[in-house]
């Protein structure tokens, strides 16, 4: 906070043999801190929010038709490696998501199929597929 303080200093002046007393007006400008308590300003209340799920949705698993995964065979990766991402998902360790449909990819399969009361044969047909997005979807 500053303050201004006024000084009246008097001041003489001599003009043709006389004297006259003039009062000149100065101010001082003088910094001060303020010592009063400090005040909290008031709050407003707020709605609580509800928390919020940071959880990603379960993938699905998406199989073109006409398409079988399996072992033995031509495999499009991107589709294995969304296989093995959603058997990691419904609990079921088919490996590391590489695109390729090996030994404990079909392992999974199989234990999936089982899980399931599946026909188990190790590919992933509409059948497994459905399932599998089932899984997924009920968590």
């Amino acid at each position: 906070m500053l303050l201004g303080v006024g000084i009246a200093t008097p001041i003489v002046l001599l003009s043709g043999g006389e004297q006259a007393t003039v009062t000149q007006q100065t101010t001082t400008t003088t910094a001060t801190t303020d010592t009063s308590p400090e005040t909290t300003p008031a709050t407003t209340p707020t709605t609580p929010t509800q928390p919020t799920d940071t959880t990603p949705p379960p993938a699905a698993f998406t199989l073109p038709e006409g398409v079988k995964l399996q072992r033995e065979g031509e495999n499009d990766p991107a589709l294995v490696s969304q296989l093995q991402e959603a058997l990691v998902e419904a609990g079921f360790d088919a490996g590391p998501a590489d695109g390729t449909f090996g030994e404990q990819t079909e392992a999974a399969v199989v234990a999936f199929q089982q899980a399931n009361g599946l026909s188990v044969d190790g590919r992933v047909g509409p059948e497994t597929a459905a399932a599998l997005n089932q899984a997924l979807a009920s968590g």
